[in-house]
Protein backbone atom coordinates (compact mmCIF):
# COMPACT_ATOMS: atom_id res chain seq x y z
CA UNK A 1 0.00 0.00 0.00
CA UNK A 2 1.33 3.32 -0.88
CA UNK A 3 2.42 5.47 1.67
CA UNK A 4 -0.42 8.58 2.04
CA UNK A 5 0.57 12.43 2.79
CA UNK A 6 -1.45 14.78 5.19
CA UNK A 7 -1.88 16.37 1.53
CA UNK A 8 -3.89 13.51 0.67
CA UNK A 9 -5.67 12.89 3.84
CA UNK A 10 -6.95 16.58 3.89
CA UNK A 11 -8.67 16.34 0.45
CA UNK A 12 -10.16 12.93 1.04
CA UNK A 13 -11.29 14.19 4.41
CA UNK A 14 -12.47 17.49 2.40
CA UNK A 15 -10.56 19.61 4.97
CA UNK A 16 -7.47 21.85 4.98
CA UNK A 17 -4.21 20.68 6.16
CA UNK A 18 -3.65 22.11 8.91
CA UNK A 19 -6.63 20.81 10.62
CA UNK A 20 -4.98 17.18 9.78
CA UNK A 21 -1.78 18.79 11.79
CA UNK A 22 -3.67 19.87 14.50
CA UNK A 23 -5.77 16.27 14.67
CA UNK A 24 -2.55 14.80 14.53
CA UNK A 25 -1.31 16.95 17.09
CA UNK A 26 -4.22 16.98 19.31
CA UNK A 27 -4.59 20.30 19.21
CA UNK A 28 -8.07 21.08 20.49
CA UNK A 29 -8.82 23.61 18.19
CA UNK A 30 -10.47 21.01 15.80
CA UNK A 31 -14.04 20.80 15.31
CA UNK A 32 -15.12 17.23 16.30
CA UNK A 33 -17.09 16.44 13.03
CA UNK A 34 -13.69 17.55 10.91
CA UNK A 35 -11.77 15.40 13.73
CA UNK A 36 -13.58 12.33 13.31
CA UNK A 37 -13.39 12.59 9.29
CA UNK A 38 -9.43 12.87 9.38
CA UNK A 39 -9.13 10.02 11.72
CA UNK A 40 -11.40 8.06 9.84
CA UNK A 41 -9.38 8.46 6.64
CA UNK A 42 -6.38 8.03 9.18
CA UNK A 43 -7.49 4.57 10.31
CA UNK A 44 -8.66 3.74 6.47
CA UNK A 45 -4.42 4.13 5.24
CA UNK A 46 -2.93 3.33 8.61
CA UNK A 47 -1.30 6.42 8.92
CA UNK A 48 1.49 7.04 10.91
CA UNK A 49 3.14 11.16 11.68
CA UNK A 50 6.93 11.30 9.86
CA UNK A 51 8.37 12.57 13.06
CA UNK A 52 11.81 12.91 11.10
CA UNK A 53 10.10 15.13 8.31
CA UNK A 54 8.21 16.91 11.58
CA UNK A 55 11.85 17.43 13.18
CA UNK A 56 12.99 19.25 10.43
CA UNK A 57 10.36 21.64 9.71
CA UNK A 58 10.52 22.73 13.41
CA UNK A 59 13.74 22.48 14.49
CA UNK A 60 12.61 20.62 17.81
CA UNK A 61 12.51 16.59 18.35
CA UNK A 62 11.00 17.28 21.62
CA UNK A 63 13.22 14.42 22.56
CA UNK A 64 15.92 14.51 25.25
CA UNK A 65 18.54 11.84 25.69
CA UNK A 66 20.07 10.26 28.66
CA UNK A 67 23.73 8.60 28.91
CA UNK A 68 24.66 6.70 32.34
CA UNK A 69 27.08 3.84 32.12
CA UNK A 70 25.03 1.17 33.10
CA UNK A 71 21.11 1.14 33.92
CA UNK A 72 20.83 -2.18 35.52
CA UNK A 73 22.36 0.02 37.90
CA UNK A 74 19.30 0.89 40.68
CA UNK A 75 20.91 4.07 40.64
CA UNK A 76 21.15 4.86 37.03
CA UNK A 77 17.74 2.98 36.33
CA UNK A 78 16.12 5.16 39.52
CA UNK A 79 17.52 8.16 37.69
CA UNK A 80 16.44 7.18 34.16
CA UNK A 81 13.15 6.42 35.72
CA UNK A 82 12.64 9.90 37.15
CA UNK A 83 13.59 11.84 33.95
CA UNK A 84 11.71 10.42 31.73
CA UNK A 85 8.67 10.48 34.24
CA UNK A 86 9.05 14.71 34.86
CA UNK A 87 10.47 14.51 31.08
CA UNK A 88 6.92 12.81 29.71
CA UNK A 89 5.12 15.44 31.56
CA UNK A 90 6.32 18.11 29.42
CA UNK A 91 5.46 16.36 26.29
CA UNK A 92 8.95 14.91 25.94
CA UNK A 93 10.23 11.56 24.67
CA UNK A 94 13.74 9.60 26.16
CA UNK A 95 16.66 7.74 24.62
CA UNK A 96 18.20 6.47 27.38
CA UNK A 97 22.08 4.60 26.43
CA UNK A 98 24.17 2.64 27.78
CA UNK A 99 28.44 3.55 27.78
CA UNK A 100 28.98 0.50 29.83
CA UNK A 101 31.51 2.33 31.33
CA UNK A 102 33.38 3.26 28.57
CA UNK A 103 34.33 6.76 27.58
CA UNK A 104 34.15 5.99 23.93
CA UNK A 105 30.62 4.78 23.49
CA UNK A 106 30.04 8.19 25.58
CA UNK A 107 31.19 9.92 22.47
CA UNK A 108 29.76 7.38 20.24
CA UNK A 109 26.12 8.05 22.13
CA UNK A 110 26.51 11.89 22.02
CA UNK A 111 27.72 12.04 18.34
CA UNK A 112 24.33 9.71 17.84
CA UNK A 113 21.78 11.83 19.94
CA UNK A 114 23.00 14.88 18.35
CA UNK A 115 22.72 13.56 14.62
CA UNK A 116 18.97 12.78 15.74
CA UNK A 117 18.49 16.98 16.21
CA UNK A 118 17.96 16.15 19.92
CA UNK A 119 17.03 18.75 22.38
CA UNK A 120 19.17 18.41 25.46
CA UNK A 121 21.01 15.47 26.82
CA UNK A 122 21.38 14.31 30.45
CA UNK A 123 25.04 12.27 30.75
CA UNK A 124 26.87 10.74 33.63
CA UNK A 125 30.26 10.65 32.07
CA UNK A 126 32.27 7.44 32.44
CA UNK A 127 35.03 9.19 32.97
CA UNK A 128 36.40 12.50 34.10
CA UNK A 129 37.77 14.23 30.74
CA UNK A 130 37.14 17.21 29.19
CA UNK A 131 37.20 15.09 25.63
CA UNK A 132 34.29 13.07 26.26
CA UNK A 133 31.93 16.18 25.98
CA UNK A 134 33.44 18.65 23.64
CA UNK A 135 31.30 17.55 20.50
CA UNK A 136 28.05 18.00 22.96
CA UNK A 137 29.50 21.42 23.88
CA UNK A 138 30.61 22.85 20.60
CA UNK A 139 27.07 21.92 18.92
CA UNK A 140 25.34 24.20 22.48
CA UNK A 141 22.95 21.38 22.67
CA UNK A 142 21.71 22.36 26.36
CA UNK A 143 23.73 19.64 28.94
CA UNK A 144 23.83 18.72 32.48
CA UNK A 145 26.13 16.38 33.87
CA UNK A 146 25.33 14.28 36.82
CA UNK A 147 27.50 12.40 39.29
CA UNK A 148 30.84 13.42 38.00
CA UNK A 149 31.88 17.44 37.35
CA UNK A 150 34.26 17.40 34.69
CA UNK A 151 36.71 20.52 35.02
CA UNK A 152 36.80 23.11 32.40
CA UNK A 153 33.20 22.03 30.96
CA UNK A 154 30.42 24.65 31.49
CA UNK A 155 27.60 22.65 32.30
CA UNK A 156 24.79 22.51 34.57
CA UNK A 157 25.63 19.46 37.23
CA UNK A 158 23.81 17.59 39.63
CA UNK A 159 26.02 15.79 42.09
CA UNK A 160 25.52 13.55 45.15
CA UNK A 161 26.94 14.06 48.24
CA UNK A 162 28.43 10.40 48.76
CA UNK A 163 30.64 11.75 51.47
CA UNK A 164 27.58 13.39 54.09
CA UNK A 165 25.26 10.07 52.77
CA UNK A 166 27.78 7.21 53.86
CA UNK A 167 28.69 9.24 57.06
CA UNK A 168 24.84 10.22 57.55
CA UNK A 169 24.30 6.06 57.18
CA UNK A 170 27.51 5.03 59.51
CA UNK A 171 26.23 7.15 62.68
CA UNK A 172 23.24 6.41 62.32
CA UNK A 173 23.95 2.49 62.52
CA UNK A 174 26.76 3.20 65.21
CA UNK A 175 23.82 5.28 67.39
CA UNK A 176 21.51 1.88 66.97
CA UNK A 177 24.77 -0.09 68.67
CA UNK A 178 26.36 -1.31 66.06
CA UNK A 179 29.89 -2.35 66.80
CA UNK A 180 31.24 -4.20 63.30
CA UNK A 181 29.78 -1.40 60.37
CA UNK A 182 31.83 -3.12 57.38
Amino acid sequence: MKKITIREIAREAGVSIGTVSNVLHKRQIVSKKSEEKVNAVISKYNYRMNISASILRRKISKMIGIIVPDNTNMVYSYISKAIELSASAKGYNVVICNSNYDYHNDIEHIEMLLSRNIDGIIIAPTLEKKEILQGLIDSQVPAVLFNRKIEGIRADCVMSDGYNAIKGAVDYLARLGHKKIG
